[in-house]
């Protein structure tokens, strides 16, 4: 697929044969690095999923005593749930099996993210006020597998994929 832009802003209502303006391509520019999707979506977490921030780099231990680190901690005020915001810069194979540990640890770890969301966000959200079954993980990444993208058509599984492009015209697509 091919994306243009106008070469200049005019109401096409008032375009003729002689009078219509010219098309500039736009060329898509991959992110080189994770941390300036990570930057971007954290910081309009708020427009693009109406999330807040708990945490950016929250670190957690599994039930195997073993050390994840959550991207972006995130809290819905409205449906009252944790969600965690995983970053790739490119297509990741193992992104299904990541994101069921980090919800399993969440979810073993319910005490920890009420803390921390209660500091950070300055709530006093009990545990019985939390939807700890509308838990869930979203990726963003500049590509999926056919494999990842078929396996969210499963009603209520709780992973969202969203791709994230950048244009030449610094345009973002989500």
């Amino acid at each position: 697929m091919n994306i243009f832009k106008l070469s200049n802003k005019s109401n096409p209502e008032e375009w003729t044969k002689s009078n219509t303006p010219g098309l500039e391509e736009i060329h898509r520019v991959p992110f080189k690095r994770e941390d300036p999707i990570h930057f971007i979506i954290e910081n309009n977490v708020n427009t693009l999923f109406d999330l807040e921030v708990v945490q950016h780099k929250y670190r957690s231990l599994s039930f195997l005593g073993e050390e994840f680190e959550f991207d972006s901690l995130c809290w819905d005020n409205n449906d009252k749930n944790f969600v965690i915001i995983e970053y790739k810069v490119k297509r990741n194979t193992s992104l299904i099996d990541q994101g069921m540990s980090y919800l399993n640890t969440l979810l073993n770890r319910k005490y920890d993210v009420l803390y921390k969301l209660n500091e950070n966000i300055d709530n006093t959200i009990k545990i019985d006020q939390v939807n700890w079954d509308s838990t869930k993980i979203i990726f963003i990444s500049q590509e999926f597998t056919k494999f990842q993208l078929n396996s969210v058509s499963f009603k209520n599984i709780p992973f969202e994929l969203w791709e994230i492009k950048r244009f030449s015209n610094d345009t973002i697509s989500v």
